[in-house]
């Protein structure tokens, strides 16, 4: 083989041996700061002796599309022994060798070591804010996607597109129900959340609202999704003014009840006594000629005692919302007691009135 003549230069002073506390291939994400350590020796005949490193960190140009800002990304330890580097500055899909080199102070005796940092692509993340709910029909829902809900960690500025929708089922059907569309104008793709105005979901319904969220270009897309059940509210129950002060326990009583809802109202009469807290069953048909649940309750005469107190209520159950109102009852009786007074002085002339005061 042919010779190959190389010419060796002995240093005057020692050239540093370089090494990291890192692995050749360091590969970080936007929220991680890592903190890289150098460290440079010399022959053991140096031992001993105050010898002091300079150390100075760069970026090796490669080529790559897009490399390590390294100023922003490190700062002022670019000229210190440990490099602290922040992945959030080191730009998306920044990829680069960064070398760091140690010189003896003053000189150009100098030694190098490199390694590899890249930002890990983290991909676009998240879910609805608060997941599945149960509101009131009377009440305001807030559906939210917004930072931090949903996220991009390589660039938490982005203006992340939202694309929305909204189905249900019929609550009766449960899981075997068909879904179908909600008929509902979805937000604006620039909108992180949906607001739906109180009274705009049905209790006979169960809803799921889902939005599928990308990234500017496209490129990443995740969705999530939350199940929203409505309970009813409350009915509203009424009952007429009774146009008596006292009722006569010898006629039949009619207490005639309103309520402000029709959709699978479920109506209940019920009475307790304010004297000894009995009560009555208003279901017994020798009691009640309607039965205890219609709106009109009719009493039959005789079945409530002469002086007594009572407290009839009336309550409604729609789709779980849960209304009533109640009316005092108040019941006559012959009188008793008491005494008579004479307007005159006996014996009567014939002829005059005659005055007697009870």
């Amino acid at each position: 083989s042919e010779r190959v003549a190389l010419n060796v230069t002995r240093a005057a002073l020692p050239i540093p041996t370089m090494s990291l506390e890192a692995p050749e291939y360091l590969l970080m994400k936007v929220s991680q700061e890592r903190a890289v350590l150098a460290s440079a020796s010399l022959p053991a005949c140096f031992d001993g002796v105050n010898i002091k490193i300079e150390y100075r960190w760069e970026v090796v140009p490669t080529g790559q599309a897009v490399e390590v800002d390294l100023a922003a990304a490190a700062g002022t330890s670019v000229t210190q022994r440990t490099l602290r580097l922040r992945g959030a500055a080191m730009g998306s899909g920044a990829k680069s060798v960064v070398r760091c080199t140690g010189c003896l102070s003053g000189t150009d005796n100098c030694g190098t070591v490199q390694l590899m940092v890249e930002l890990e692509n983290e991909p676009l993340r998240g879910a609805i804010a608060g997941g599945d709910r149960a509101v009131g029909a009377d009440s305001d829902l807030s559906i939210d996607a917004c930072y931090p809900a949903f996220q991009d960690p390589d660039d938490p500025s982005a203006a992340l597109v939202f694309d929305w929708w909204c189905e249900y089922v019929e609550a009766a059907a449960g899981s075997a129900g068909n879904a179908t569309a909600c008929g509902l104008a979805a937000p604006p793709t620039s909108l992180c959340n949906w607001n739906i105005a109180a009274g705009t979901l049905s209790p006979l319904n169960v809803y799921t609202f889902g939005v599928n969220v990308s990234s500017p270009s496209g490129s990443e897309t995740v969705g999530s999704s939350i199940t929203v059940t409505v309970s009813a509210s409350a009915p509203s129950v009424s009952i007429d003014s009774l146009t008596k002060v006292k009722e006569n326990p010898s006629d039949k009583l009619v207490l005639r009840g309103r309520v402000g809802s029709s959709v699978d109202v479920t109506l209940l009469w019920s009475v307790v006594s304010l004297v000894d807290d009995s009560v009555l069953d208003l279901a017994d048909s020798q009691i009640s000629s309607t039965g205890n649940r219609q709106e009109t309750l009719v009493l039959r005469a005789n079945t409530l005692f002469e002086g007594g107190s009572y407290r009839f209520t009336l309550t409604a159950t729609a789709l779980g919302g849960v209304g009533a109102n109640s009316v005092d009852v108040v019941m006559n009786r012959q009188p008793y007691g008491g005494s008579c007074v004479a307007g005159y002085t006996a014996p009567a002339v014939a002829g005059e009135p005659v005055t007697i005061q009870a």
